[in-house]
């Protein structure tokens, strides 16, 4: 029993551009080829795989130009308990009065 790539990419939680990034998959007879060894249906179009692996390519090279550098975040201080009270050397003796 086979099933659709489709089922199997949406079994896994990912998308077409993750699976071909996590396999090493950079053509359409590749994806096929990859079908075929895991025996799952590629109900996926050429036309479909194309434009999934042309938006990742226009995607990589805009970021590597586009390139600012990041500001570093401000650190939050975290609260933590309230310090405690400064003691007097007076609050324990008695007055001598």
């Amino acid at each position: 029993m086979s099933i659709r790539l489709t089922f199997f990419i949406s079994k896994n939680r990912i998308d077409i551009k993750r699976l071909c990034a996590q396999f090493d998959i950079n053509t359409y007879e590749e994806l096929k080829q990859f079908c075929a060894s895991k025996r799952i249906k590629c109900d996926i179009s050429q036309k479909e795989f194309d434009e999934v692996h042309e938006k990742n390519k226009v995607v990589k090279n805009e970021t590597t130009k586009n390139t600012l550098p990041e500001k570093p975040k401000p650190k939050t201080g975290r609260r933590g308990r309230k310090p405690k009270a400064k003691k007097d050397g007076n609050a324990d003796q008695k007055s001598s009065t």
